[in-house]
């Protein structure tokens, strides 16, 4: 299952370069813009995950029955994947999330990736930490003039 969700990513991924590298003429200045607007959403996600408000940290998550999302070979659509860390959040005091590594890729003026791996801990409400690692990818597009993610898998080893 691993193997077919990493194919499927590729082929996504693939796509989406591909269709923006032949369809779209963008400058330098537009993909930094790009880059720092994704560097930004996903720097006030980690803030609201560190402080444990899922709803700040999936504020921008479609709602679009075609959106998928992953965390540790399971699918979600929105509802289960908030109501799934809503369960994760209540039961700790803090957490730290430090990525080690991050990019931006830019498809197009409407959609963008960010990759990241990295490590962190969670403290949970008897005050144990817990170290983790993770590796994540955010699939992005500018619906309605707003950036929402329309894909979401993220890996965590505990």
């Amino acid at each position: 299952m691993k193997k077919f969700a990493a194919v499927v990513m590729i082929g996504f991924v693939f796509f989406f370069a591909v269709s923006s590298s032949t369809g779209f003429a963008m400058d330098e200045k537009e993909r930094a813009e790009i880059t720092g607007t994704v560097n930004a959403l996903m720097n006030d996600i980690i803030s609201a995950a560190e402080q444990g408000d899922v709803e700040k940290t999936f504020e921008n998550l479609s709602r679009e029955g075609d959106a998928l999302y992953y965390l540790n070979d399971k699918s979600y659509d929105a509802p289960a994947l908030l109501e799934f860390f809503k369960k994760e959040f209540a039961g700790m005091k803090s957490q730290k999330i430090e990525p080690a590594q991050s990019r931006v890729v830019v498809f197009s003026p409407d959609a963008a990736a960010w990759i990241a791996n990295g490590s962190g801990y969670t403290v949970d409400l008897s005050g144990n930490q817990a170290p983790f690692s993770f590796t994540e990818t955010w699939i992005l597009q500018k619906i309605g003039g707003k950036w929402c993610v329309t894909h979401y898998h993220e890996s965590v080893k505990e």
